[in-house]
């Protein structure tokens, strides 16, 4: 194998060792990219990249990459991508059962390095902030947009949109509303104040049982900050705890 490959695909070699068979090859990442979905595609993907390289299939695989780490991007943070962008056209024969698009794929690997996410993150609150109740796929054509990359950039969209998708999971910034609307939590509620009628059983257990009216609560950025207020109620003249299952809110009173 060509020398620079070699250097690019393992790093320095240890003396007197050569390498020729790239199926077997140590070409593992540094880190993984915070992008990337749950399912993990991992070495035949890297063992795939390594041969392609190694035989100039298609070419642009190593000129994309001599291209990449010639401006500074790390040997493997550019394996990393290319491993990405591999994986996305692998999904594509997996889920729509056609056949590999190479020049769909060439033109991927022309448009790396992929955004950084910490910009795609940003981009993605700022346009939800300017348009609260942004449709989701509008959201990730402007995102796109503000990362200045072209609309039909499919690898890039597709990664923005698992980004989402970390942004609305466990108690995320974003939230997801009927009609697939986007809203950014902290801004939609901010100077709002929650209330909950209770119920029968609540009035007489003493025992307010976490509902949907309440869950705004849980994105707050200090949930703890609740507890600290005086929260009332009156119902009648009893005093009754404010509860939920797996603990206790003492701090919240109503009566």
């Amino acid at each position: 194998m060509d020398e620079e490959k070699a250097r690019f695909l393992f790093g320095e070699a240890p003396a007197g060792s050569t390498w020729t068979t790239p199926m077997n090859a140590p070409c593992s990442s540094r880190r993984r990219n915070p992008y990337e979905e749950t399912a993990r595609l991992g070495r035949p993907q890297q063992s795939v990249i390594a041969n392609q390289i190694a035989d100039d299939t298609p070419a642009e695989v190593w000129q994309v990459a001599r291209d990449l780490v010639g401006r500074g991007v790390d040997r493997a943070e550019v394996l990393e991508q290319l491993v990405h962008t591999l994986a996305f056209f692998t999904r594509c024969i997996l889920a729509e059962e056609t056949a590999f698009d190479e020049a769909a794929y060439v033109a991927a690997l022309h448009r790396l390095p992929l955004p950084d996410p910490g910009d795609a993150a940003t981009a993605a609150r700022d346009a939800v902030l300017a348009c609260q109740g942004i449709d989701a796929d509008r959201l990730v054509d402007v995102v796109l947009a503000g990362l200045a990359r072209e609309p039909d950039d499919v690898v890039t969209g597709q990664l923005v949109g698992n980004l989402l998708d970390d942004l609305i999971d466990g108690g995320g910034l974003l939230a997801l509303l009927a009609g697939d609307r986007m809203v950014h939590i902290g801004d939609l509620t901010a100077g709002s104040v929650m209330t909950h009628r209770l119920s029968e059983a609540e009035a007489k257990t003493g025992i307010i049982i976490a509902t949907p009216d309440l869950a705004p609560f849980g994105r707050l950025d200090d949930p703890h900050a609740v507890r600290r207020r005086a929260h009332r109620c009156r119902r009648g003249h009893r005093r009754s705890r404010v509860g939920r299952p797996g603990g206790m809110a003492p701090g919240l009173q109503p009566r």
